[in-house]
């Protein structure tokens, strides 16, 4: 009996690790299909990957798209990448890749390769588990944007360049919101004595930006009359320079019609050319050049219609907004604004796709 009782406990424990064993072999190939999905679904994804242990015992993972986008042999090391772009980019690059290996921080450059043909943004993670911890670098192709990148580049440093100047103009300028409170002060400003500002002479130019209307306002000092017209002549000239490195559509012209100064946002939407801007043409040759141009709509009695525009000019004492429709199907948005000594200011906006 003892004999018996025997044979079926060993019967049992070999059925069961049979058992076992079946089903281990079939969690094996589910965790190698799993495994063969996952390396199927990286080598597809439409960015490239690198992948490298913290200790480097492991050979670094090269995604098939890396390499393709490189011309590399798989698996390939940092250094194989680091060739593909111009010295400083790959000293800037390859001292990020140290500190994300050193010191697990995270970093994302925007780059060209040394031939130009690619713009990466390359971006480092640090990944981290029970057994294993590597650093993962992503390449993601926007060649494509490369140039809508580098045009904002080239307008945060021209925005910059601008913010600069105001800065140091050597008169104390504000600049208010639409509730008349000053949100910003130059220089000048701070270098004044309070009793001296309020001995100045001040003067305001609206403009728009982000939809808004601001006022900027700057002082002069009250001199004699010589020197007053000295310091007339200088406003004219900071007027016309400010006017021109505005960076939203806006034309001075003064109180008989002459076109005193515009922005080259207000050149380039009226199609106007520069050395024609400089001959200082009256409000009627305005509207000659841009209906010469083809940017307004025909009409029967051409010379009336320019003399109603010149009348509402003439006439105009507080700001007024009309909207143009123009044949190349732009809607623009014009405000005309009352200024010193009888200028206005046109500030034009394009509404077309808003």
């Amino acid at each position: 009996m003892t004999y018996f009782t025997l044979l079926i406990a060993l019967i049992s424990i070999l059925f069961g690790v049979l058992l076992g064993w079946i089903l281990g072999l079939g969690t094996r190939r589910r965790l190698k299909h799993s495994v063969r999905f996952l390396q199927t679904l990286i080598t597809h994804t439409p960015v490239g990957l690198f992948y490298q242990d913290i200790e480097g015992n492991a050979a670094p993972f090269t995604s098939h798209t890396l390499s393709l986008f490189f011309n590399l042999k798989s698996p390939a090391k940092w250094s194989n990448l680091l060739k593909n772009f111009d010295l400083n980019d790959a000293e800037k690059l390859n001292l990020s890749f140290r500190s994300l290996r050193k010191n697990g921080t995270p970093f994302s450059l925007t780059l060209p390769t040394l031939d130009k043909s690619f713009h990466f943004i390359i971006s480092g993670y640090p990944i981290s588990t029970p057994r294993q911890k590597g650093v993962f670098v992503v390449f993601q192709d926007v060649s494509q944007f490369a140039h809508k990148l580098q045009l904002s580049t080239l307008i945060e440093h021209h925005k910059n360049i601008l913010a600069t100047a105001i800065e140091n103009l050597p008169f104390p300028l504000f600049i208010r919101d639409t509730k008349g409170l000053a949100f910003f002060a130059n220089n000048a400003v701070n270098q004044e004595k309070t009793n001296t500002l309020n001995d100045l002479s001040w003067l305001s130019i609206p403009f728009q930006a982000e939809k808004e209307l601001y006022t900027l306002t700057y002082g002069q000092e009250t001199k004699t009359e010589e020197e007053l017209a000295l310091i007339l002549q200088n406003m004219l000239t900071a007027q016309r320079r400010l006017c021109e490195a505005l960076p939203c559509a806006v034309c001075l012209f003064n109180s008989v019609g002459q076109m005193l100064a515009c922005s080259q946002a207000f050149a380039d939407l009226w199609h106007l050319d520069k050395k024609w801007i400089k001959t200082e043409p009256s409000y009627e040759d305005y509207w000659d050049a841009i209906q010469d141009n083809g940017l307004l709509s025909r009409v029967a009695d051409f010379a009336n219609y320019k003399k109603q525009q010149r009348e509402n000019f003439a006439r105009l004492s507080s700001t007024n907004e009309i909207f143009l429709y123009l044949p190349n199907g732009k809607i623009v948005r014009r405000m005309l604004i009352p200024y010193v000594q009888g200028s206005v200011i046109l500030l034009d906006e394009d509404q077309t796709k808003k």
